[in-house]
């Protein structure tokens, strides 16, 4: 179930840009001038998927989305391979920024046209199979 929440987060995020309209409001705030040791790259990053993480936990948590789930979830690898590929390529982006110049870094983003549509793709593809596979609601009220 983390792998297809973590999906379901990255989905969202693309669909909405939550992350893009969360940086805009961190700028008006004086955040984002800290000294870089508190503000990494990482740390970014999670602030960027936090309000995608909240929309999606919700959704979870209501729908008793765990509980409906079958026990092998369906849809699972293909989300896991997707999230790997985003995962390599946001280290490798990451990793490019701690060199000076900014030459890998552009190099890195040239290359984001071969990882992240088919990743988004391989992460769509394996939450539509485990949201098809849920098991209907019981709408009898007796929760």
């Amino acid at each position: 179930m983390p792998i297809i929440f973590l999906g379901m987060v990255i989905l969202l995020d693309n669909l909405l840009h939550l992350k893009k309209m969360t940086f805009l409001l961190l700028r008006g705030a004086d955040v984002l001038r800290l000294p870089s040791s508190v503000w990494s790259s990482l740390a970014m990053l999670f602030v960027g998927y936090l309000p995608s993480a909240i929309i999606v936990f919700l959704f979870v948590h209501f729908t008793h989305l765990r509980e409906r789930l079958p026990s092998p979830v369906p849809g699972q690898i293909l989300t896991f391979l997707g999230l790997v590929l985003i995962v390599l390529f946001n280290a490798a982006l990451m990793f490019s920024r701690t060199i000076q110049g900014g030459g890998p870094t552009f190099v890195i983003q040239m290359f984001a046209v071969y990882f992240i549509p088919p990743a988004i793709v391989l992460i769509l593809i394996g939450v539509v199979k485990a949201l098809l596979a849920t098991e209907p609601a019981d709408r009898d009220g007796d929760e």
